[in-house]
């Protein structure tokens, strides 16, 4: 379309162009040669009366200048008139009759050149078919002649000049303005090209890059509904596991200090029996003794039942106070020596994030103490990219021995971690080391 339009723009400015170099030129050269004549005939007219025609002399000499000079190469005939418009002088083979238009006389007293293209000769005035076969048109010029010292108008020039000197030169001035229009319109075309070119590679590069964001959006938006689904599974994973967690509990209540209680309460013999009447029975030692056993084990299994059930006090800790804290209370209640490696961490964390960390630690940690008796045991934590990447591993080590738990107690702790972590966006990651050790991985993020 932009080559069409060019195309069509440049013709038309070609042809409005040539035709207004063509009137220039014509306009141009006429004038030019009625300046030619008029400075010949100028002095045959001037003292001779123009109310009549030219007296024979003044004929003569003006024919002469037809017969032996250059001019009769260009001009086909001469005629002069007065300015009331009665032909004065006219060349052989042109007619000695007529009047002058009454619109011409009136321009060119007023001194201007009129220029008219005649293919026949002016109404049959002029012959010139046998002085120049060749040319088949004539330029007819009307031009005023002046008196010599004043200047002023004293008779109408009119002149037919053969059209080829004409033509041959607005020829060359028409074929060098349609060699510019076609140069300038061939530059034009290659700009338009170029700029065009370079539109379609920037439009397809703008597409291409258009194309990997939409790509990139929807692999992420697939990435964030796949992250909300695992979250939405860790939100009922984790609202199972408290229930699995609380049934764990009540069955350890039940199990634990609840049998010791009623073993307590079927030992303690009845009010109306005679024991309670005997001081000497009462005061037994061995029957304390047992009692007193049997009060220490269910205050021992409540301890230990709410020491897991309590939450550790992180409120105003930040992230490397909470994860240190985990790990020295790990120190005391098992004797054993945890090595550490905690970089540079937030400030600012929420709760929800130091308690996770605080639970993975101390889950983590109790596995290596029950698996492998502690030994080895490390603990290392990064903040990088936005998220904190926590390690704990242990090496190969012996087994506490401990009564055997149930199956689905077993696996009760490693999934309250995945939970914990996947409710957090995180993720867990277990392997087990070449020396036979165990590492976990927990990554959680940091919400902004």
């Amino acid at each position: 379309m932009a080559a069409v339009a060019v195309c069509l723009s440049m013709a038309l400015l070609g042809f409005w162009v040539e035709r207004r170099i063509r009137a220039s030129w014509v306009q141009s050269m006429a004038e030019a040669a009625a300046v030619y004549l008029e400075s010949f005939l100028s002095p045959h007219i001037q003292d001779v009366d123009l109310s009549a025609p030219l007296p024979p002399d003044s004929a003569q000499a003006i024919g002469d200048l037809l017969a032996h000079r250059n001019l009769s190469r260009r001009v086909a005939a001469i005629r002069i008139w007065n300015l009331e418009g009665k032909l004065l002088y006219s060349t052989p083979g042109t007619a000695l009759h007529g009047t002058l238009k009454q619109d011409y006389l009136n321009r060119v007293r007023n001194r201007e050149t009129l220029i008219e293209m005649d293919d026949d000769g002016h109404d049959g005035h002029v012959d010139h078919a046998a002085a120049h076969p060749d040319d088949s048109r004539l330029i007819e010029i009307y031009a005023p002649i002046f008196e010599k010292n004043t200047r002023n108008v004293i008779a109408v020039g009119e002149f037919y000049e053969f059209s080829s000197f004409l033509h041959a030169e607005v020829d060359r001035a028409k074929y060098s303005t349609w060699l510019i229009v076609a140069i300038v319109a061939s530059l034009l075309m290659v700009m338009i090209y170029f700029t065009m070119r370079r539109a379609s590679r920037v439009v397809t590069e703008q597409r291409s890059l258009l194309e990997r964001n939409i790509e990139r959006a929807s692999s992420m938006a697939r990435r964030d509904n796949t992250r909300r689904r695992a979250v939405e599974r860790a939100r009922l994973d984790a609202s199972l596991l408290n229930e699995t967690y609380l049934a764990s509990v009540g069955a350890d209540l039940h199990d634990g200090p609840i049998q010791l209680l009623s073993l307590l309460m079927l030992k303690m013999p009845q009010r109306d029996e005679p024991v309670w009447r005997s001081p000497g029975a009462a005061a037994d030692p061995s029957f304390r003794d047992e009692l007193e056993k049997l009060i220490q084990l269910a205050l021992a299994d409540l301890r230990n039942l709410s020491a897991g059930l309590v939450l550790p006090e992180t409120q105003h800790l930040s992230l490397t106070e909470t994860l240190d804290l985990a790990i020295r209370r790990h120190e005391e209640n098992t004797g054993t020596r945890v090595r550490r490696s905690i970089g540079p961490m937030p400030s600012e964390a929420s709760d929800a994030v130091r308690i996770c960390l605080y639970r993975v630690v101390q889950e983590a940690l109790t596995n290596a103490y029950k698996h492998a008796g502690g030994v080895g045991q490390t603990v290392t934590a990064r903040h990088e990219n936005g998220s904190i990447d926590l390690a704990i591993s242990n090496a190969a080590g012996r087994q506490i021995s401990r009564p055997q738990a149930p199956a689905h107690q077993q696996k009760l702790g490693l999934k309250a971690l995945e939970s914990r972590v996947g409710a957090l966006g995180g993720t867990v990651s277990i392997r087990t080391l070449e020396d036979g050790g165990t590492r976990v991985e927990v990554t959680i993020p940091l919400a902004e």
